[in-house]
């Protein structure tokens, strides 16, 4: 669903920040005529330049190809960010990125689940005290799964592996996760968190999105434009560079 135009001019017209109304020049009064937003527009402005809410949160570096930029992240939307793990629950969480491994972590105490964060570059000692701390879930990326994957090393207490990230190319990975454990898959990039859950088709491979309620998504000559509006900076109409399909509306990754 488009943001309602009222949003879009509520964001131009903001007395805390002008980066909106400096990129676009002039309110957009249909949401298509809005311009894309890349990278390196937020790479060039400031972080203190482009936050429309004075939540108190993370603050990460990101890194978009050339580009990097500090992106802002409070606990009250991570909280809203979906997990899909019993509250109460213990869960093993590595990430290739540890920005992005404790900002899950923040994510699973907004949501009453405890975290035991394991170091990618120790994988063995990480899941043997996991194994220690009775961990039943598992919080990664594909990297990470995969890695653990391969040594044969996921804790054995594990039940469910929940995975964010922007990418899930190694559909034989999922395939024979998907087999051992009760597998969830969400699209998630580091400007935004989560996007969507990806629904993946075992017999096809399809990885097919269901966007989040606040979310819009787009695909535009074969690759994602983003819309988030909750965010300390909102991200409208954010080019990705995720490569995706449009099936009838039906917005699908393509690896």
């Amino acid at each position: 669903m488009e943001p309602k135009l009222h949003k879009i001019s509520k964001i131009f017209k903001s007395s805390k920040s002008n980066f909106y109304a400096k990129h676009w020049k002039t309110e957009p009064d249909v949401f298509s005529d809005v311009p894309f937003l890349y990278p390196k527009n937020l790479s060039d402005t400031p972080l203190d330049n482009r936050l429309y809410k004075s939540d108190k949160g993370m603050v990460k570096i990101v890194t978009n190809g050339e580009n990097k930029f500090l992106i802002k992240r409070p606990a009250i939307d991570l909280a809203k960010d979906p997990l899909l793990i019993d509250k109460n629950s213990l869960a093993l969480v590595i990430f290739i990125n540890p920005d992005e491994g404790v900002e899950r972590s923040l994510h699973c105490y907004e949501n009453n689940v405890l975290p035991y964060i394991g170091d990618i570059n120790n994988p063995m000692v990480s899941v043997m005290c996991a194994e220690q701390f009775g961990v039943n879930a598992f919080i990664c990326d594909m990297s990470s799964l995969k890695l653990l994957s391969e040594k044969k090393i996921i804790p054995e207490s594990v039940k469910k592996v929940v995975v964010y990230d922007s990418g899930f190319e190694d559909l034989e990975l999922l395939s024979k996760v998907s087999d051992e454990y009760d597998l969830k898959l969400f699209l998630s990039i580091p400007e935004t968190g989560v996007l969507a859950n990806v629904e993946f088709e075992v017999e096809t491979g399809d990885l097919r999105l269901k966007e989040l309620d606040e979310v819009l998504l787009e695909c535009i000559d074969g690759g994602l434009v983003v819309s988030k509006l909750n965010l300390c900076t909102p991200l409208v109409r954010y080019v990705a560079n995720i490569a995706c399909i449009n099936n009838f509306g039906q917005i699908t990754l393509v690896n």
